[in-house]
This record gives C-alpha cells, sequence and structure tokens, in this order.
C-alpha cells in the first residue's frame, strides 16, 4: 500500500498536467479532505463528482486512493480515522 505522500505526489502530478494553476485555488485552511465541497478536487472543480468524471475516476475507487483523493475502506474504518484525515490534509498542505 502506498504512504500518503506516495499518493499525494501522484495526485499533485496528475492535477499538474491536467490543470496546472490547481494550488491558486487550493484554501489549506478549509481543506477537509473527506468534504465534497471542501477537499482538494472540491476546492479546485468546484464538485469532486464532476472533477472525478473529468479526470476519468468516477467510480474507481482504486484510483482515487491512488491519486490521495479518497481513502481506502480500510482507513475509513480504522479507529484512528480523524488522525488518518488529518495526516493526509497535512501531507497535501505539505506538497502544495
Amino acid at each position: 500500500m502506498l504512504t500518503f505522500a506516495e499518493r499525494v505526489a501522484n495526485g499533485v502530478a496528475l492535477l499538474d498536467e491536467k490543470t496546472p494553476e490547481w494550488r491558486t485555488s487550493v484554501e489549506p485552511e478549509t481543506l477537509v479532505m473527506d468534504s465534497p465541497d471542501d477537499c482538494i478536487l472540491g476546492q479546485v472543480y468546484g464538485d469532486w463528482l464532476l472533477a472525478t468524471e473529468g479526470l476519468a475516476i468516477t467510480g474507481y475507487r482504486e484510483r482515487q486512493e491512488f491519486y490521495g483523493f479518497e481513502f481506502t475502506v480500510d482507513e475509513y474504518l480504522h479507529e484512528d480515522f480523524e488522525f488518518l484525515r488529518e495526516d493526509l490534509r497535512d501531507e497535501w498542505i505539505k506538497q502544495l
């Protein structure tokens, strides 16, 4: 399984390729990784679902996880999910 750093690096590379100016749309102080409006894709594209469609990752949870846009099922069910959510958020902010 990839680390958060590796997954976010994949997401950064994808966004750099598809939407080079994406960083200007991200407000780190309001970034919430499990919110469709306030996650990276929600902030950059205005809508998480439209973003996943545009990036051709709709319905492909594994792809969304690979790019650091989604948590694995095990992560969602983990007893320390709140800490994992913050860790992923922090990694996105670090790689902005």
